[in-house]
Order: structure tokens, then sequence, then C-alpha cells
């Protein structure tokens, strides 16, 4: 706007000698326009340009990498400035996107928007989705079959606050493609809520009632650091031998679970003795790390009520629960690479193998334990904890409380099998036969001597002091805070939480060691991003007390990072 009255007021200085030329004018009036116009050719000639400043060889235009989410905070060293567009039907929609050009955009939606063909963000767009009541959330709506929004090669799309709902398809991101969900829902009737092959970031935001597919169909590279994949169904369709595997997640690619909630999804298979209908919460032949978070509450027909893995699975914390499947591994079923270095799979049930069932298609499915428990899960007929078709070996964590008919804990089978137990401890699982260890057949390597080490039927010794901090977060304060949780200043991923403390009343952190070491706890609010430290503390486990701390709420913190 500044660059456009600079130029016309120039135009009219010209245009006013000029009629100082033709018309009686005094000679003061001529000479005071022409004292103006040539103070701007002044400043144009020294490079203060009428339309705005000229960019010399030394300027530098930031990147944006997609190897990560862009940070559009402003900063005094690399300002992201977005021309923001206030949008209230489809036609400003696609003209906002046609001219956006190099210039990223803030696209506020103040009303519900109908699209009736193919929206697609081109590629070299980056835009912003969001509404313009805090309140509210507009939507992005197909009327017919289609998938709602596409984002092109090196684009970078990000929905904040928006729902996207449709027929046919949500979002689908294409080679290149960057989709940030930060918050708002995606759902529709038929397809995947999202198709991804390029980059897709999920912060927040949920994933909801997406029927016959997936809640998210990945074949690209999928990080969910928050937000719910909920409610979502996909049915085996014998017409044309498709659908059944992954009622939250059909993934292919790399998918990286840090946080958030796949919960109450479900593969199902209506065919008469169906057999597909698997990986209830997640189906990956690709790669899945699980980081954090939580995988609860999903079904499947066949196997793996809460993920079937036909690729390479990596746990190194969350949460695998109350799950169930129809046929074999109610918490997970593998029949490719498993690695399990912490976290948590408990309360599955399953037909065969409760929380784990590792089976081979082929030659080899490899299970590895070196963390982490199998806890409380149930089978109907053998392997309450794990049942084992081909190799296990577990060096550390606990197979405990589990039942089932045959191998309480581990139900190992069949002459090509292979088990070898270097460390951990199996205890307190139930069964009529094999309480924590059945062996039908193959190679059993127990190489456990020392019960410092590990051990069969005894609980693991108390070798560590624990030490319990309670603290209240009772106020009249209301927001939704991130709490996260560091020992010696690293950060504990798998603790974090985000909780509004006008609900949650007290949390509890119950910490175990040898030696010394230091425990903090720092709080981010959601709404402001504002961050600071609640508590310190360090404990002496030789000699402090093993007893619980109790910590009052610091409602001055709260009020600083809220303002």
């Amino acid at each position: 706007m500044k660059k456009l009255t600079a130029f016309i007021l120039t135009t009219a200085l010209i245009l006013g000698l000029s009629a100082c030329n033709n018309n009686n004018v005094s000679q003061e009036d001529y000479d005071k326009l022409q004292r103006e116009l040539d103070e701007m050719r002044n400043a144009q000639s020294q490079n203060e340009s009428i339309f705005g400043d000229i960019p010399t060889s030394s300027t530098t235009t930031p990147e944006i990498t997609t190897t990560s989410p862009p940070d559009y905070t402003t900063t005094a060293t690399n300002e992201v400035v977005f021309d923001t567009v206030y949008i209230s039907d489809e036609n400003q929609l696609r003209a906002t996107v046609a001219n956006a050009g190099n210039n990223p955009i803030m696209a506020v939606l103040t009303q519900d928007i109908e699209i009736i063909s193919d929206f697609i963000i081109p590629g070299g767009v980056e835009i912003i989705f969001t509404s313009n009541e805090n309140d509210k959330e507009f939507n992005l709506i197909a009327t017919r079959n289609m998938t709602v929004i596409t984002v092109s090669e090196n684009a970078i799309m990000t929905i904040n606050g928006v729902g996207v709902t449709g027929i046919d398809g949500g979002v689908g991101v294409n080679n290149s493609g960057t989709f940030i969900f930060e918050s708002g829902t995606i759902r529709n009737r038929t397809t995947a809520g999202v198709q991804n092959s390029g980059t897709f970031f999920m912060d927040g935001g949920t994933i909801s009632n997406n029927r016959s597919a997936s809640g998210v169909v990945n074949s690209g590279n999928f990080t969910m650091n928050g937000g719910v994949i909920i409610e979502n169904t996909t049915e085996f369709d014998s017409r044309f031998q498709v659908g059944g595997y992954g009622g939250g997640v059909r993934n292919s690619g790399v998918f990286t679970m840090n946080g958030g909630e796949i919960r109450e999804n479900a593969a199902l298979d209506t065919a008469i003795m169906g057999a597909r209908g698997s990986g209830g919460g997640i189906y990956s032949d690709g790669t899945f790390a699980m980081n954090g978070g939580e995988i609860s509450d999903n079904n499947a027909y066949s196997g793996g009520g809460g993920v079937t893995n036909f690729g390479t699975f990596i746990m190194s914390g969350g949460l695998i629960k109350n799950n169930t499947a129809g046929g074999s591994g109610g918490g997970v079923y593998t029949d490719g690479s498993f690695n399990m270095n912490g976290g948590t799979i408990s309360s599955n049930t399953a037909k065969a193998g409760g929380g784990i069932f590792n089976f081979p298609s082929g030659l080899v499915a490899t299970f590895i334990m070196r963390g982490g428990s199998i806890s409380d899960n149930i089978s109907q007929t053998i392997g309450g904890g794990v049942v084992n078709r081909s190799s296990f070996t577990m060096s550390n964590g606990t197979i405990t409380r589990n039942i089932a008919e045959s191998g309480g804990g581990v139900n190992h089978e069949t002459s090509r099998d292979s088990f070898t137990l270097d460390g951990g401890w199996i205890f307190d699982n139930m069964a009529i036969n094999g309480a924590d260890i059945n062996i039908v057949s193959g190679s059993f390597n127990n190489n456990v001597f020392d019960v410092n080490v590990g051990a069969i039927g005894s609980p693991p010794p108390k070798t560590m002091n624990t030490f319990t901090f309670s603290y209240d977060v009772s106020t009249n304060r209301t927001g939704i805070f991130i709490f996260e949780y560091y020992v010696d200043g690293v950060i504990q991923s798998h603790l974090t939480q985000t909780q509004d403390v006008g609900i949650e009343k007290e949390m509890r952190w119950i910490v175990e060691g040898t030696g010394v070491h230091k425990y903090s706890l720092y709080i981010t609010s959601v709404e402001t991003e504002k961050r600071a430290m609640f508590y310190e503390h360090e404990v002496n486990f030789t000699t402090d007390p093993p007893t619980s701390t109790q910590i009052n709420f610091n409602d001055r913190i709260f009020t600083e990072i809220s303002g």
C-alpha cells in the first residue's frame, strides 16, 4: 500500500507541473511542486525507491526446510511475513492460492466454504489455513467425490483451527509436499483422512470417522507429536481385494510416533471366514518408531489389535494397551523385525498371544526385548504375554501378570524356534500349563543363572531406592499446559503430558535409582507458548529417605506464562 501511495503521489506531481505550464498559476505554486518532485527523485537516486527497498546482491532469502516444521515465529534475524487474506467463498480461496507466488499466505476463513472441484495447493506456495473466531472451527467441505485439498510437490500447507470434511478424501500430500497439522478436524466418509507420500507433521488436531480406509495412509514421512487419530475404520472389500489393514494408520513409509493418541480404531473383514482385518491401530510394512504416545482401545478382526508389523518396528517408549484381536496378537502381531527397548504393552486381549504374537510368514521373524514391560495381557489359549514361533531374545525388561491356558508369560513352540533368555524377569504369570514359560518344542537357551541379572518365576530384586514427587495443581486457573520431565538435564519424552490444570488436581512422579540425580519439571502454556521451570530437585538415593516430597502449586509461574 505504501508503494502504491508513493507512485500515485509522484504521478500527481508530474501532472501538476504539466498543468502549471498550461494554466495560469502563480510562480510560487509552480516552484513548490518542482521542489517536491526533485526531493522524490533525489530519494530514488539514493536507492530509496518509491516502490520499497531495492534488494542488493547481499540480500539472502530465508530457506525453508521440510525435515522439520517451519518456525513461524518472527525474529530479528529471519523474519517470515505472511500476507493475511480473509476468505468467505470458493472463488476467493482459489484466487488467493493462484496469486500467492512466493509470498507466504495466512488464509483466514470467515465461514464454512464448499469446494465443488479439485483444490490443489501448487508447488512453491506456503499457506496457513485458520479461522477468524477462536471458539469456532470453520470447514473446507467437498461437495462431491474428491480429495478436499491436495498439496503439490514443494508446497507447504498448515492447518490451524480449520476442519476438512468430504465424501471421498481429506488431505492428499504429494512427493516433496509438506503438511503440518496443528489443530482442527479431518473427517470424511469413504477413504483416508490423510493420504501422504510427502512429509506430514501431526502436532495436534483430530483425524476421525474416516470409513473404508485408514485415518492416515502413509508412504512418505509421517511424524506424530500430538493430536488424536480416533474412530477410523478400514474394512476389507472382497470385490476389489482392498482394505482391511490399519484402522488408524496404514504405513508403508517411515512413521515416527513421539506423542498423541491412536485409539478406538478398527480393521474389519465382513467376509465369511475372513482372515483380513489386521492392525486395528496401525498396520506397518515400512518403518515404525514409537518413542511416546498411546495406542489404545483398537480392534482387529484377525491379528494385531494395536499394531501389525511386517517391516521394522522399534519401540523405545509409549504405551500399547486395551487393544483386542479376534485372532493373534492383542497388542502386537509381528512378522518382521521388532525391537522393544522400552515402553509398556499392557492389558491387551487376543485368542492367541495377548501381548505379542511373533510369527514368520517367511524364514524368520525377529523379536528382541531389551527393556520395557509386557504385563496384564490375556490370551484365550496360548501365550498371555508372548507367543514365539520364530526368534525371541530377551536381555532386559519384565514379563509379568499375564494370563493364558498355556504359557502365561511366554509360549515357545515349533522345532525351528529360538528363545534366548539373557536377562530380564518373567514372573507372576498364570496358566494351567507353564505359568511363566511353556516350552512346547524348539531351542530354549536359558543363560540366566544370577538372580541379579534375570530370573524366571521371581520378581526383580529391589536394588534401587524410590523417591516420589507429589505436586498439587489445584487452582482457579484454567488452560492447557504441557508438562515436561527431565533427569540430569535430559528430557524424558515418554513422560511428556498435556493437561488442563482446571481438571487435573494432583500428579505424581515416582523415580528410582542410585547415586545422586537432579529432577526437573518444565511447564509450557499451549496458548502463549511461554515456558518456565516449575521445580528442580536433587535426590541422593543413598542418604535421602525414600519418602514423597510434596511440592505446592506455584500459581505465579502459571500467571507468568499465561500472560
